[in-house]
Formats: C-alpha cells, structure tokens, sequence
C-alpha cells in the first residue's frame, strides 16, 4: 500500500504539476493559433477550429482543477485541514474536475462526428457542419455534461476538523451510500467513458475507410495543386492521430478505473494494492491526454504549425489570403481550406 501512495503522490505532485503546466501553455497557444485561423475566415466551414477552440477551453479546465484539487493538496498537507480548501474540493474542485472530464471527452466525440459528416456526407454537411450547428453542439454538450455530472457536487459533505483529524472533508451520506457506487460505475466509468471511446473508434474506422475509398476522387474534386493536396492529407492526419491517442491513453484509464471501482465487492489485499498502484498511473492518462494536444497540432498538423510560426512572426512560405480566388504554388486559398475542412 505504501508504493500506491508513493505513486499517487508522485504522479499528483512533480509529475503530473509539470506535465499540467506544459499543458496549460500547450492549450493557451492551441486556443490563440485556431482563433486566428477561424479569423482568417478560410472557406465556408469553420466548424472544426470551433470544435477545436472549445476542446482545448475543456482541456485547460481539467488541467487547472488536477492542479488546485489533486496536486496541491499532496503538496501542501496543512491545506486538506483548512474549512476554505474542504469547501472548495467539495463544491468546486472535485465536481468540476470530473464535469471537465466529461466534457472534454464528449467535445473530442462532437470534433469526430463532425469529421465523419464532412469525409462521408459533404453534400450534407454544409447544413449540419456549419458554424451555427457547432455553437449549438458545444452548448448542448457542455449543458448534457454538466446536469448528468450533478451527483458529484454531493459527494463530500465539509465538516469542521476536531481532535486529531487531519482533513475536514468526508464523504457525505450520499457519497458512501451504493447509489454513488453504482453511478460512478454504470453512469461515470461506462456510459460517459466508454461509450464515447466506442463513437470515436467508429468514426475514426468510418474516416480512414472512406479516405482510402475516395482519396483520388477527393484530391481532385477539392485541390487544383499537389501542394494542396499534400496539405489536405497532413490535416487529416493530424485530427486522426489526436483521436487515436485518445482511444489509446482513454483505454488504459477506462479499464483501470472499472478495476478501481470494484474495490468496494471483493478487491482485497495484494490484488486490491496492484489495482490501486495501476490507477495512480492510469488516472495520469486524463492529465497527458489534455496535455499533449499541442504536439500533436505541431506535429502532424500543416495549417496549425504555419499559423503559429506566423503568430510569432516567422516567414514559412505560404501566405494565407482570405477570400480570394487564386490556386497558385503552396498558396492556401478558400478553396483548399474548404476542401481540407471537408475531407477531415
């Protein structure tokens, strides 16, 4: 039991405050670089930086509640004994964390079908995908979130410390009663994690399928030059190799947490103590999965990795033009974007 908490510790304390401070900056810059893009109003379709926009708002809200509910509490002990902090991890900290969760999980749903109406319905999908049907998406899915995410501002009940109590909060009647039990399990661990991670591999399966299907057809029908094509194909690979390290980093938390969640049946000694090691460096995956996005923009994605050389002033040889009818070279035009926005 010692090593769990030996992990739980690290992984809350230096660990995981490094990886949620890259993060942080990550997402701030992520946030910055789509807004300009969305700005530059390319092409008729601004759905997917939308979706992006608000992915990253989500992701940077699970990183600052990891931070002020899980890592400085393991920091600073005294603070788990403070009536101001228990308030806060009960009513703010605790539930909003698990609401940013959700709602990053399920925005990451929205940004996949979005892409598999634009690759396999592009007819369509100037009504469904537009910018007015994303704003409605995000508020509908954040509003979805947030009321099936209640119980968890029930599950801690602050009481003043007395004696020799080390913390003022404990679970109120609700939050050890096996109605908690079940909703963290059936609801939390299997409706709003897992079924997610079920769409998004169907959408990536449907994309990748439909992408080998009509790829030439594609090409042609949306980009009048190599170079555009190319740019087309590096944009989608980089939504799809956020989605996939998604599913990955997601399975891994997912499973072990289903395990966790057993410990209240017949989890026991050793068996118990391997189960509670594997979530301290499981639940690390929600921290690195908010985290990371930024590399992978940088990395695989063409649009996203100009647009931010060109925020801190530096020349990458294509130059955006909004509205405009010209093809020519590596320039990016309406057309392309559009073409790119669809194909994604």
């Amino acid at each position: 039991m010692t090593t769990a908490k030996t992990l739980h510790w690290a992984f809350s304390v230096p660990v995981g405050i490094v990886i949620s401070i890259f993060g942080l900056i990550g997402n701030v810059l992520s946030v910055m670089v789509w807004r300009r893009i969305l700005k530059k109003n390319f092409g008729r379709n601004r759905s997917t930086a939308l979706y992006m926009v608000a992915l990253s708002i989500a992701d940077m809200s699970l990183l600052f509640f990891f931070l002020t509910h899980d890592s400085l509490p393991n920091l600073f002990k005294s603070l788990k004994s403070t009536m101001s902090f228990c308030n806060y991890f009960a009513y703010i900290g605790f539930p909003f964390f698990f609401l940013s969760i959700v709602a990053s999980i399920w925005l990451l749903v929205c940004v996949s079908v979005n892409r598999f109406i634009l690759v396999n319905f592009p007819i369509k999908a100037k009504v469904y995908c537009s910018a007015a049907r994303a704003y409605l998406g995000m508020g509908l899915t954040v509003a979805c979130c947030f009321a099936i995410n209640l119980p968890h501002f029930f599950n801690y009940s602050p009481k003043p410390a007395n004696g020799n109590t080390t913390t003022c909060l404990t679970p109120s009647d609700y939050g050890k009663s096996s109605g908690s039990i079940n909703y963290e399990f059936w609801v939390h661990c299997i409706f709003l994690v897992l079924a997610p991670w079920a769409s998004i591999a169907f959408c990536n399966a449907g994309i990748i399928y439909a992408l080998q299907k009509r790829t030439k057809k594609l090409a042609k029908k949306f980009s009048k030059s190599k170079g555009d094509s190319e740019h087309d194909k590096q944009m989608t690979r980089m939504l799809l190799t956020v989605t996939f390290t998604f599913l990955v980093l997601l399975a891994w938390q997912c499973i072990t947490q289903c395990f966790y969640m057993l410990k209240y049946d017949n989890m026991k000694g050793p068996r118990w103590d391997a189960v509670d090691q594997s979530f301290a460096v499981a639940k690390l995956g929600v921290v690195i999965n908010s985290s990371i996005n930024f590399i992978l923009y940088s990395c695989s994605g063409s649009v996203f990795r100009k647009e931010l050389f060109a925020m801190f002033g530096k020349e990458v040889g294509i130059k955006y033009k909004s509205n405009s009818s010209t093809n020519t070279g590596t320039k990016l035009t309406n057309e392309s974007f559009t073409g790119s926005d669809t194909k994604l």
